[in-house]
């Protein structure tokens, strides 16, 4: 009884607590080592969640644990009014286009209460074309913790970049200069 009250109360006064102004996440973008003549389309799209955490089996034995959280502990999902599109094609002098652009959501994005994990997934769909070679597509997913409530905005930046060998990362960082193997995804033709 005291889990349906709980549960009640919690899908009840959580979207409540939403209402108001919304965020937006302002993405900067970035592409750099890629050849002349790469061709780059990215889609990626934005859902704000907040989970409630799993019991932890605090006598299980071992190191580093990966945690499964399962689709029922799923309490509130928002999900941005669009997606984000970037495309281009690198020219001649190896240099793209570097819009930005703006992923808005209808509510703030708020902190979690105890017990409860708030983040917002980025899952990412990119098709590369590298000169006089086949178009490699990709999905990935990214991600980024809320852990205090959100002003209006939010800075992210997406990033594509070339590498050796004909290899190439995306990744969906803090900012442009963060160091990508914090979040990012390298891919080898």
């Amino acid at each position: 009884m005291k889990r349906t009250l709980f549960l009640f109360a919690l899908l009840c006064i959580v979207p409540a607590a939403f209402a108001g102004d919304g965020t937006s996440i302002v993405f900067a973008s970035r592409a750099a080592g890629l050849p002349p003549g790469t061709h780059v389309r990215l889609e990626l799209t934005a859902a704000y969640q907040l989970v409630q955490m799993p019991e932890i089996d605090k006598n299980a034995k071992g190191g580093m644990r990966t945690l499964e959280i399962p689709a029922e502990n799923l309490r509130y999902h928002l999900e941005a009014d669009k997606p984000l599109v970037w495309e281009f094609t690198v020219g001649p002098d190896g240099k793209a286009p570097q819009p930005e652009f703006r992923l808005n959501f209808s509510r703030r994005l708020l902190a979690p209460p105890a017990g409860m994990l708030a983040e917002v997934l980025f899952p990412t769909r990119y098709t590369v074309t590298l000169p006089g070679a086949k178009p490699v597509t990709k999905q990935s997913q990214f991600g980024m913790q809320i852990e205090r409530d959100s002003g209006p905005t939010i800075a992210r930046c997406v990033r594509v970049k070339g590498g050796p060998d004909g290899g190439f990362g995306v990744g969906v960082l803090p900012a442009c200069d963060a160091n990508p193997a914090a979040n990012g995804h390298v891919i080898r033709q």
